[in-house]
């Protein structure tokens, strides 16, 4: 799924090799929940997540571990 970064809930933590990000879908938000990776993420950064989604509390989100790719801007 491709979106945009929104917010950062949590910081990427170099301990744990994973970052929380909101993406904005069209007309829906995904949270990202301790994605894997993330060092080089910022908010208005366009992503493409792969990964489980889960229901959690009534929040669609992707569960811990999703992976993503960013895509570069066009020139």
């Amino acid at each position: 799924m491709t979106g945009t970064i929104t917010e950062i809930s949590y910081a990427y933590s170099e301990s744990n090799n994973n970052i929380t990000v909101i993406i904005q879908v069209a007309d829906m938000t995904f949270k990202c929940y301790k994605m894997a990776g993330g060092s080089d993420l910022a908010v208005g950064d366009t992503i493409t997540v792969t990964g489980e989604i889960t229901n959690y509390n009534g929040s669609v989100q992707f569960a811990q571990g999703a992976t993503y790719v960013k895509v570069e801007a066009e020139a």
